[in-house]
């Protein structure tokens, strides 16, 4: 299977309700001193309640210019959620089914490597409370 053929796929709680869509895949990168470069590993999927669009790389929290087309991909992909792997209970054709306990995390980037949890409160990446 190739993640073109995931992509856009709908998504499922354990009680057989869609959650959502696969909107893209996040993977982490490491050194491979076994073949001098570096491998790929599949973290989890983004998964989007209203949009099965891309994100267009406005999942990462330092991106916000510009603005009009920030805005509108935030609001599509309001509630999105990191799923991960581990969390993935069967992949079907066009379905994937959310293995029951799984969590949804924070889908943003945030910074450079993608790493840590959202913090409450801060929104804007810089500090400041929402509404300040």
């Amino acid at each position: 299977m190739i993640l073109s053929d995931i992509l856009g796929s709908s998504v499922y709680d354990q009680g057989g309700r869609r959650v959502g869509f696969v909107v893209d895949a996040r993977f982490s990168m490491s050194a491979d001193p076994g073949n001098g470069g570096t491998t790929a590993t599949l973290q989890g999927f983004i998964v989007s309640p209203h949009s099965k669009s891309s994100t267009w790389g406005y999942e990462r929290r330092q991106v916000n210019a510009p603005w009009p087309i920030g805005a509108i991909a935030a609001w599509l992909h309001r509630g999105s959620f990191l799923l991960r792997w581990e969390d993935v209970a069967l992949l079907s054709d066009r379905r994937l089914q959310v293995r029951e306990g799984a969590r949804h995390e924070d889908a943003s980037l945030h910074g450079n490597s993608g790493r840590g949890p959202r913090e409450k409160g801060r929104e804007n990446g810089r500090g400041a409370k929402d509404g300040q």
